[in-house]
């Protein structure tokens, strides 16, 4: 999976010399159109589409009369987006901790916070720029076990236990955490 921001002039198109089975439109100003092995579909922003055969390139267009900005992300797989809203709440005696940023070494599980009697909430957050999808659990977090969290997703739970992280890939992939105690 890669990551592709362009601008795309009004009335103008922009191929893309990528392979994949699938399309996602992560951000777009306005609606665009997407042509993939022939076929054309309007995208706008949160929209996915995947190819019945893998693709080699693929074309998006501009119907608009203004100049549209897109990231799109694109290749094989599964892609499942993940938006994570919401709000959390911070009352009288309880503090927020923010933390430095967790690096996961390629193919570690690591601890990303210790056992805190006092933790009422802990969000673990995978950056944007990581490339695999990262299982949040406990000690025993590995491939197939602990909660699955792509890249730019994030993952809210209630606990006090220690929080672990396992990352899957060849290369380092780093977290962001934040606590909520009492």
């Amino acid at each position: 999976m890669k990551d592709f921001t362009r601008t795309i002039a009004a009335g103008a198109g922009s191929d893309f010399a990528v392979t994949g089975d699938f399309i996602h439109m992560k951000a777009s100003t306005a609606i665009v159109n997407v042509e993939i092995n022939g076929d054309i579909t309007d995208m706008k922003e949160g929209d996915a589409r995947r190819s019945e055969r893998p693709y080699e390139s693929f074309r998006i267009t501009n119907p608009t009369g203004a100049d549209v900005q897109i990231t799109v992300t694109a290749g094989f797989g599964d892609f499942t987006r993940f938006v994570l809203t919401g709000d959390v709440t911070v009352t009288s005696g309880q503090t927020l901790v923010s933390s430095t940023d967790v690096s996961l070494p390629a193919g570690a599980t690591v601890l990303v916070k210790a056992v805190n009697a006092t933790r009422k909430e802990i969000i673990v957050a995978s950056l944007d720029t990581n490339v695999e999808t990262l299982r949040v659990g406990d000690s025993a977090a590995a491939t197939g076990r602990g909660y699955p969290l792509p890249p730019a997703g994030a993952v809210s739970l209630t606990t006090t236990a220690a929080v672990y992280v396992f990352n899957p890939g060849a290369a380092a992939q780093t977290v962001a955490v934040l606590e909520v105690n009492e």
